[in-house]
Parts: structure tokens; C-alpha cells; sequence
């Protein structure tokens, strides 16, 4: 795959080098609204070709998969540009901000023949089945926390009054869509459709939530889900059942997963990967996509991504968080 990246930030850049350990891939081209900044950035890791024109980017016919990690109002946008034009999207979560967004082009991504998926990293991370496989030897669950909190590392420049898209309501940021989703994500994949959706949020001068909590109903157990971005948390979110609990220290990247069995023996069950292979993890993943055989894991990982958005944008009706009237300046 040759891959056009748009974004420049440490993200962006996990995901270049991630690119680089990824058999098939192709770090190809680079954009940024300015030419200067992409020139530099693609220089920084090893040359690509540049563009300041998603139009022109569209149209270059050696681009067939682009990765989009720009702010969340433009996912929709830059995603239809890009099937439309016949490419592959690996985007960023949330991979678009309604339900009906998402469903539409997943429609669109199947007429034009192309992939079309969610960079969502806890979701094709190993640790995952390996939680799975303990889950399924432990019992009934009895009870799930899954908590994301974690102080933002922009939190003084936003007191100062700067303007970041992950707090900006007029980008759709915010908790939950920049960390809750890994919790729902979670939630969503382990357990699937909860029949009942609760929540609260405190909010944000500019309108974003800012700490949230979820109750997500299964038929025997709850799970709760906490996240903000003004301070850290020292528990581990756990899921607890009959026979055994699992831990996990941080739910995006899937750290220190552990078990303690039903005799209080605790050990860890994987390793902790870095940054960058679990990037290179959910590339893999995408790229395997575009094969007839794993065709099934494709309509799974969208399914489920589809669930996640229907949760989220219920969650959101609940706290009261209207993006109707939201926009880019």
C-alpha cells in the first residue's frame, strides 16, 4: 500500500514509523494545510511527496490508501473525498461523529470496492483475545470498570485560553470522543450491544465534556465507564467474574493486562507493546482487509465499529451534547 498521511503530530508520526515495520506498506505522501510544515515533517522521516491540496492528493493515482488523523469534524468530509476518489481510509477514531455518517460510507466504500475502517489501536491489539481467552475459562462477568483518565498534556495551554480541537466543541472534542472511545470500545468488543445506556458529564468552558461517566447494562452485570482529561487515575480497570478477575492498566494501548485467578494468583498474561507496534498492529490488520479470506474479520471490525458509534452518539444525546450547530472555523 502506498500511503498518504494526513497530519503532523506525534501521532502522525507513531504512525509513519509504524508504516516503516509493516510488510506491504508505504509511507508515499504527506499533507498539511501548509506546504512548509509537510515538507519539513516528510523530510524528518525519510521523504514523501507533499501536498497542501487534499483535491490534488485525491487525484494522484500512486496514492491507494490514505490515513486520516485530522480533527473530528473532518473525518466525514475527508473520508468521502477519499473513497470517492477510489482510495482506501484508515481513520482515526471516532471515525466519524453520527451513526448515519459512518453507515453511509460503508455504503460508499463497498460500491467504489475499497477498505474502509476504524485506526481504533485496543481493538487489533493481541492483548484482546488474550482477554478474551481468560474471560471465556473464568465464569459469568459480574462486573466491569473501565476507566480512561488522563491529564491532558494541553490542559495549561487550553486554561490560557489557546484553542485545541480535543477541547473544542466547534471540532466535536472532548472526553468521550477522545478517550472514552477506547473505553466503549472495549466494552463493545468484549461484551457487544448493552440493552440499556446511562451517563452524566461535567463540561468544559467551550462546551466539551470534560469527565463523563457511562453505564453500559448487560443482562448480569453493569459496566461503568469513567474518563476525563484533567487528572490521572491509579486504578486499573478491571473485569471481574466468577472464577477470575482481569486487570488492565491503561484500556487504549491495552497495558498491564494481568489476571488474578479465583486462589488470588496474579500474573500478566501479555506484554506490553510500545506505541508503535501497537500502530503497526491495526496497519497489519488493514492491510490484511483487502484479502478475500479475511473478509470476515473486516465485517466484524466494521460491525463493531458501527456499534461503538451508535453507543457514542447515544451517550451523547444523554449528557446533552448537541454538535448540531458545530463547525470548523
Amino acid at each position: 500500500m502506498n500511503i498518504a498521511v494526513i497530519g503532523t503530530f506525534w501521532l502522525t508520526e507513531n504512525f509513519i514509523n509504524a508504516i516503516k515495520i509493516t510488510d506491504g506498506a508505504k509511507y508515499y505522501a504527506q499533507f498539511s494545510r501548509s506546504m512548509e510544515r509537510a515538507e519539513a515533517f516528510a523530510e524528518k522521516h525519510g521523504g514523501a511527496k507533499c501536498f497542501d491540496d487534499l483535491y490534488k492528493m485525491a487525484e494522484d493515482k500512486n496514492i491507494d490508501t490514505v490515513y486520516i488523523a485530522s480533527p473530528n469534524m473532518t473525518h466525514y468530509e475527508y473520508t468521502k473525498l477519499f473513497i470517492s476518489a477510489g482510495k482506501n481510509v484508515f481513520c482515526e477514531k471516532p471515525i466519524t461523529v453520527t451513526p448515519a455518517e459512518h453507515n453511509e460510507l460503508c455504503a460508499l466504500a463497498d460500491k467504489m470496492g475499497v477498505i474502509y475502517a476504524e485506526a481504533m489501536m485496543n481493538y487489533h491489539l493481541p492483548q484482546l483475545d488474550a482477554i478474551k481467552n481468560k474471560l471465556a475459562v473464568s465464569g459469568d462477568v459480574v462486573s466491569a470498570r473501565i476507566d480512561f483518565s488522563q491529564r491532558s498534556s494541553k490542559l495549561e495551554r487550553v486554561k490560557k485560553g489557546e484553542t485545541i480541537s480535543t477541547f473544542d466543541k466547534n471540532s466535536c472534542g472532548g472526553a468521550l470522543m477522545d478517550l472514552g472511545v477506547y473505553c466503549v470500545y472495549l466494552a463493545a468488543a468484549l461484551f457487544g450491544e448493552p440493552s440499556k445506556i446511562s451517563a452524566s458529564a461535567h463540561f468544559w468552558e467551550s462546551g466539551a465534556d470534560i469527565a463523563d461517566s457511562v453505564i453500559l447494562t448487560y443482562d448480569k452485570f453493569d459496566a461503568v465507564l469513567t474518563f476525563t482529561k484533567l487528572a490521572e487515575s491509579s486504578a486499573r480497570s478491571e473485569i471481574i467474574c466468577r472464577e477470575g478477575t482481569v486487570s488492565i492498566e491503561q484500556p487504549a494501548q491495552l497495558r498491564g493486562v494481568g489476571y488474578k485467578d479465583a486462589q488470588g494468583n496474579f500474573d500478566y498474561i501479555h506484554r506490553t507493546l510500545t506505541p508503535v507496534e501497537c500502530m503497526a498492529c491495526e496497519l497489519s490488520d488493514f492491510i490484511s482487509y483487502k484479502s478475500d479470506e479475511n473478509k470476515k474479520s473486516y465485517l466484524e471490525a466494521r460491525k463493531t465499529a458501527s456499534l461503538v458509534s451508535e453507543i457514542m452518539y447515544e451517550v451523547r444525546k444523554i449528557i446533552g451534547y448537541d454538535i448540531s450547530s458545530c463547525s470548523l472555523k
